[in-house]
C-alpha cells in the first residue's frame, strides 16, 4: 500500500484529499503545518508529499528545499489558491495543483508519480 503524507493548514482540504486518496486504496497521513515535516518522514516512510505552499510556522517552499536535500527520491505535489505561487513551484516540484482541489486530477497525477 503507497503511504502519502498532506500538509494543509485547511482541515477541510486535508479531509477532502484524504477521503478521494484512501478511496483509491492509498494510506494517508496529516499533518496541519510544514513545522514538523521532516521529523514526521524520518519517523515514517511516505511515497508522496502534497504540500500547500501558504501555511502558518513554516511555509511549502521552505519545506520543499529542505525534502529536496533530504528526501529527494519522494514526489512531491505542491497546492495552492494562489497560481503566481504554483507558477514558481513548477520549476522545483514534480507536480503543482491548483485549489480548490479537482480530486480526480490529484488521484491521477498520485497515480503517475507513485507508478
Amino acid at each position: 500500500m503507497k503511504k502519502i503524507l498532506v500538509v494543509d493548514d485547511d482541515d477541510i482540504v486535508r479531509r477532502v484529499v484524504r477521503a478521494g486518496l484512501e478511496s483509491e486504496g492509498y494510506q494517508v497521513d496529516e499533518l496541519s503545518n510544514g513545522l514538523n515535516v521532516l521529523s514526521y518522514i524520518r519517523q515514517h516512510q511516505y511515497d508522496l508529499i502534497i504540500l500547500d505552499i501558504l501555511m502558518d510556522g513554516k511555509e511549502g517552499f521552505e519545506v520543499a528545499t529542505e525534502l529536496d536535500k533530504e528526501f529527494s527520491n519522494i514526489p512531491v505535489v505542491m497546492i495552492s489558491s494562489d497560481v503566481s505561487y504554483l507558477q514558481l513551484a513548477e520549476s522545483f516540484v514534480d507536480k503543482v495543483l491548483p485549489k480548490p482541489i479537482n480530486i480526480d486530477a490529484l488521484r491521477s497525477i498520485v497515480k503517475d508519480l507513485t507508478a
